[in-house]
């Protein structure tokens, strides 16, 4: 039978694929500073090779008065990404992205074979 090609195999075959970056925030330490504040640990970066990047429809906004494009991307990630809620996001060398919904649950499969190669994400931007 016809196997389906995984996420390798298709980057063998000259897709070009773009790296967008995840900040993960600290997490709490278990101690707390002198003001009684609890001490927060150092954030995380991780850089993800995004299998497709694709621009949100553009919304209007008041401040440019018509469609603004910057507002936000589809990003279609592999399996196993773990993008989380809380994790801030730059995509094509643009910082201040946030996840909009629950990343993690909402998969991605092939119309055209049963291909099911990742995680899909919307980010858009802080506000």
């Amino acid at each position: 039978g016809q196997h389906d090609p995984d996420v390798e195999s298709v980057l063998r075959r000259g897709v070009v694929v773009e790296s967008v970056t995840l900040t993960r925030p600290g997490s709490p330490t278990g101690g707390d500073d002198e003001q009684g504040n609890p001490i927060i640990g150092a954030s995380t970066t991780i850089t993800v090779e995004a299998i497709a990047v694709a621009p949100l429809e553009p919304q209007e906004s008041a401040e440019l008065f018509g469609p603004d494009n910057r507002g936000g991307y589809r990003l279609f990630l592999p399996t196993g990404t773990g993008l989380e809620s809380t994790d801030t996001v730059s995509v094509r060398g643009e910082s201040g992205f946030q996840v909009w919904g629950d990343a993690g649950l909402v998969g991605w499969v092939s119309r055209f074979t049963s291909w099911a190669p990742g995680e899909v994400a919307v980010v858009r931007r802080s506000s």
